[in-house]
């Protein structure tokens, strides 16, 4: 989407304002300022390095994480219209800003850290967004003028909470344990070094129409298949199948319940999904992936 209708988009919302839905048009869906999945743990089922991966998430922990285990093209699927020019933000301030200024200006909960009301009120601060804004503008042209054109407007907290990311975000604790380049200086450095050259390919689309033109190695879908129907998840899993590279692996679904896998039950079973437990993560002691594993020899070369 060009940057004069997204950001057009983007000041309606946050003044407030309820977008229609158009014929053709995506449906609108929130930011993630973080990941709320445990990345650090499901990952290492994966051979990222100098690999391919397709994945989808609006907070682009994904994209990050993959560029700092070695991934070598990562391919955006999401739905939300503003993913590109987050990734842009999030990237700037990756390689201006220290751990904690990075987590203190992108995070809306730092459990009491410079709180005010239980939330981080330098949330998208302007003054770590002047900070970051040579960065940015070096980076990408469109995401320098979408943000800037949104901060003449409004506060960094306005941004945040005028309908335009989501409320869903774990604690510094969890953040640290299920996001690898958190977790120490030491790994945040090593995502600055490796994502410094790297720029992923965008589409804002949802999975249904998405046409996968190209073979990946890794593809990752979060848990978008918990909210859709059995033909709905049968199309994607099947989709995924025919654009999985050989002996390459996707991430069909990430259970948050594994006990109400729903129509899941039955892509599990027909597609041969490995369902593996995940543990150690925030509140929940227990979840699953559900992972496919592309075997033979196909001869897809694209």
């Amino acid at each position: 989407m060009e940057v004069k209708k997204a950001l057009d988009i983007a000041l309606k919302k946050c003044n407030g304002e309820i977008i229609p839905i158009q014929v053709n048009e995506f449906d609108f869906s929130y930011l993630y300022n973080f990941a709320t999945e445990a990345i650090a743990l499901y990952k290492s089922f994966f051979d990222l390095n100098n690999k391919s991966l397709l994945t989808v998430g609006s907070s682009c922990d994904q994209v990050i994480e993959a560029y700092a285990a070695g991934a070598s093209k990562v391919r955006v699927v999401d739905i939300n219209y503003f993913t590109k020019y987050y990734f842009y933000l999030k990237k700037a301030a990756l390689l201006t800003l220290t751990l904690d200024d990075y987590l203190n200006y992108l995070s809306y909960n730092r459990t009491g850290y410079k709180a005010t009301n239980g939330t981080n009120s330098d949330i998208l601060s302007v003054n770590l967004f002047e900070k970051i804004k040579p960065c940015l503008k070096s980076l990408n042209n469109d995401a320098y003028v979408f943000w800037t054109k949104l901060y003449d407007s409004f506060s960094g907290k306005e941004i945040f909470e005028k309908m335009f990311f989501t409320f869903q975000e774990l604690t510094d604790d969890e953040k640290r344990k299920c996001i690898t380049y958190l977790s120490s200086n030491k790994e945040y450095k090593n995502a600055r070094e490796k994502i410094k050259d790297k720029d992923p390919f965008f589409n804002c689309s949802n999975l249904m129409q998405y046409n996968a033109r190209y073979y990946y190695d890794n593809i990752w879908l979060s848990n978008v298949l918990e909210y859709l129907s059995l033909f709905e998840c049968n199309h994607i899993t099947q989709k995924v199948v025919n654009c999985t590279r050989d002996n390459g692996k996707a991430l069909i679904c990430y259970l948050f319940a594994p006990g109400f896998k729903g129509s899941l039950e039955h892509i599990e079973s027909k597609y041969n999904l490995e369902a593996i437990d995940i543990t150690g993560y925030h509140a929940v002691d227990q979840q699953q992936v559900l992972i496919y594993t592309k075997r033979g020899n196909t001869n897809n070369k694209k």
